[in-house]
Parts: C-alpha cells; sequence; structure tokens
C-alpha cells in the first residue's frame, strides 16, 4: 500500500518559501516582498524585543516608542488618541496627534504629560541642524541623518475643511514643512507605509524639499 501527501496550496507555498530560505508571503506584515528569511527572523527578534521593553519597562529604559517596532503604526496613533480621550473625557474623533516638537537630544526617562515621545527617527533627502532645530540644506557626505526624540501630543481640532478652522500646530518663526513619516525596512529597500506628518520647522523652502521627497523614516535598530 502506497501512501502520498497532498498538500493545500497554502501549505505547498509555505514549504516552497521556507525550501528556498525564503519568508511566505502571508508572515510579512509590512508591505514587504521577497525578504529573506534570515532577514525575516532578525527583524521578528528586535521587534519581540522592543514591544516587550513596552511591556515590561525598566526604571533605565526610555519613556520612548520606535514606531517601526509595530506591525501597524496607524492602529498605535490610534490608541493613544483613545488612552487621550478617556483620561480627558473627549470625543477621540475630534482629537488628532500632532508633533509638538523636538523634545530631546537623547531619549527621554520620564513619559511626557500627554502623547509619546519617538525615536530611532531617520531624516531622507535633507539635513537637520541640532543648534538651530531645524531642516537645512543636504550635506555633501551623508544623504540621511538622525532626528532627535519627537513629542507627539493629541490636540483637539475642528474638523472641517476651511482653511480658518486649522489648528496652529506649533509656534515657531521659521516656516513648518509638513514631512511624510514613513515605516520601513532597511534603507534601500521598499518604504511604502505613509504614516502621518512631522511639521518641522525649515531654513529649506518648501518646494525643494518636495522636489527631493524629503521624508521621515523610522526604522527598528
Amino acid at each position: 500500500m502506497q501512501w502520498h501527501v497532498a498538500f493545500t496550496p497554502d501549505l505547498f507555498n509555505l514549504a516552497s518559501s521556507l525550501g528556498h530560505h525564503r519568508a511566505p508571503s502571508k508572515w510579512l506584515v509590512k508591505n514587504a516582498t521577497n525578504a529573506s528569511l534570515t532577514g525575516w527572523l532578525v527583524d521578528v527578534e528586535r521587534q519581540v524585543k522592543a514591544l516587550c521593553g513596552y511591556l515590561f519597562p525598566s526604571p533605565q529604559q526610555p519613556c520612548s516608542y520606535c514606531l517601526g517596532a509595530f506591525a501597524h503604526p496607524q492602529a498605535f496613533f490610534a490608541c493613544v488618541l483613545m488612552d487621550y480621550a478617556r483620561s480627558t473625557m473627549k470625543s477621540v474623533y475630534a482629537l488628532a496627534v500632532f508633533s509638538g516638537g523636538i523634545a530631546f537630544k537623547d531619549s527621554p526617562h520620564i513619559s511626557p504629560d500627554r502623547g509619546v515621545f519617538l525615536s530611532d527617527l531617520k531624516l531622507s533627502g535633507a539635513s537637520w541642524d541640532a543648534n538651530r532645530g531645524c531642516i537645512i540644506e543636504l550635506s555633501e557626505s551623508r544623504d540621511i541623518c538622525d532626528l532627535p526624540i519627537v513629542w507627539l501630543k493629541p490636540l483637539e481640532v475642528i474638523r472641517s475643511r476651511a482653511p480658518s478652522a486649522k489648528v496652529s500646530k506649533q509656534h515657531t518663526d521659521m516656516p513648518l514643512f509638513d514631512c511624510p513619516l514613513l515605516v520601513g525596512g532597511d534603507w534601500g529597500g521598499d518604504v511604502t507605509t505613509l504614516v502621518t506628518s512631522l511639521p518641522l520647522p525649515t531654513a529649506v523652502p518648501e518646494a525643494i524639499l518636495k522636489q527631493r521627497r524629503v521624508s521621515v523614516v523610522s526604522l527598528l535598530r
């Protein structure tokens, strides 16, 4: 008597991917394709360590979050808004997350009174002047640079498309550039997840920044 093993299409694709040392497509929670199994395991290890640190923080651990640790960063922002809405008895539909500016040069060890601190942010396509706290022309020696800790806080907004209904996000003498905040993998790979935008002070005209596709990327290191 002979026995034959029949794979379902999903199981066949799973076995085929593992046999070629590739991460199965259904394991890729981000907008990534053709990821190596080794790279996927490294990413998962980083994510698990980061999330465990957020769940069971130590006194020495910085009170900041890396968006790259979350499979769905938009859901993380939604939780931030809901937490603030419960504590202030406000409607979550009247809130939005805005940048409160650059908070610290080094990682803080005390949580903000509202919102969250974001760390592990990179500025792509431009440079950052730490002394002036603004975007400047790109340095010839590098194409990316580190950003300091950014404070994202909930603000009450008026749900209207009228220009007069927009909320002033930040008080500064410099013009602000709504810099796209992306979540992705390694530099050079596909970065396709647009999370939100950060209003950052800039000494460079907005048209030039848009032409160069300047953005902020959150990477889990």
